[in-house]
């Protein structure tokens, strides 16, 4: 893939192909039911608690920061990786919080079967019946395979509903928005990045590596990681980004990740000649860190000036201010902290 032309062609070919081995779902155009149900007030932001419809009563907990003084802000959907907390994760917490001192708006979201959102609730315990996050997921994602689909179209559908009530704020520039998540994060914003057009940029931390690296270890992953079909039709994980492209793409990469390096040094190397031929080589970036799996201080970093130079907020601090995470209680949306979707 050296020249344009033969980028855009497989370009082209790679959404057709994500789209049939996802199963995405057909797009709304109507508005989002939404409800905020209260607000915390911060120094510098405050946080709106929100449930929001992405499939007629399919109900989504979320969280959304919104920066003091006068709009519109460049925005940012926040996906949750596999913590049991969701969208209330600390390490997440960071993130959202950091970003929405830097003037962005941050969608932040439970993912199906995390935070707020048990789809296997015990309403004696109050508890899921088969246990919260990867293993919510590997439950239903089973049964969804007997319908053509996967659970990664449940979890695009999720970001695409949430983009569109982003788009319909007026506190928001709807030209500006990007996708950022880490580990499970990562995989939905890899998705959503490859399925999505209306997004500006995508940062998918400690995801992206190569299928011939990650085959030995760790292995096949959880079930919207799993995609029917993916190997067969020539798919890879650089492939994510080249359905995005020329947006920005930031590879972000933990170095002691059971995400092989290697693999993600390799997609990197990759993309770059493909974003010289589409010259945009200033829309792909890349960070990593010497540490094990996780979202790490150097990689918001660079997902902070990656997202501030590609959405418009130049000059923003390089570093990280201290950040005291709110109480998993304090972000609930719903009575209960617990919702049947």
């Amino acid at each position: 893939l050296t020249s344009a032309d033969a980028v855009m062609t497989r370009r082209q070919d790679v959404r057709t192909q994500m789209g049939e081995v996802i199963g995405l779902l057909p797009t709304l155009d109507t508005p989002v039911p939404s409800t905020v149900t209260r607000t915390t007030r911060r120094d510098g932001y405050r946080i709106e608690h929100l449930i929001f419809e992405s499939l007629p009563g399919l109900k989504v907990t979320a969280a959304v920061y919104v920066p003091d003084g006068p709009g519109p802000f460049p925005a940012v959907l926040g996906t949750a990786g596999h913590a049991d907390e969701g969208k209330a994760s600390a390490t997440y917490q960071h993130v959202w919080v950091s970003l929405a001192r830097r003037g962005f708006v941050v969608l932040a979201y439970d993912p199906p079967g995390q935070g707020e959102r048990f789809e296997y609730l015990d309403p004696v315990t109050g508890r899921s019946r088969v246990g919260a996050g990867t293993r919510e997921h590997m439950m239903t994602g089973l049964q969804v395979l007997l319908t053509g689909r996967t659970i990664a179209a449940y979890m695009v559908q999720d970001g695409r509903r949430a983009l569109d009530y982003l788009r319909a704020r007026p506190d928001v520039d709807a030209t500006r928005i990007a996708v950022a998540g880490n580990s499970g994060g990562g995989t939905q914003a890899a998705l959503l990045g490859a399925s999505e057009p209306r997004l500006a940029a995508v940062v998918a931390s400690c995801y992206i590596t190569s299928w011939s690296d990650m085959w030995l270890t760790p292995g096949p992953q959880d079930s919207e990681q799993i995609l029917p079909g993916f190997l067969t039709r020539g798919l890879d994980f650089a492939d994510f980004a080249v359905a995005a492209a020329p947006r920005g793409f930031l590879v972000s990469s933990a170095i002691q990740d059971y995400f092989p390096i290697a693999g993600s040094r390799g997609a990197s190397t990759e993309l770059r000649a493909i974003y010289d031929a589409l010259g945009a080589p200033d829309r792909l970036a890349r960070v990593e860190n010497d540490a094990p799996h996780g979202w790490s201080q150097p990689l918001r970093e660079g997902a902070y000036r990656a997202l501030g130079a590609w959405l418009g907020r130049p000059g923003q601090p390089d570093t990280e201010a201290p950040v005291t995470p709110e109480p998993v209680e304090a972000l609930r949306s719903t009575p209960t902290g617990q919702l049947v979707s």
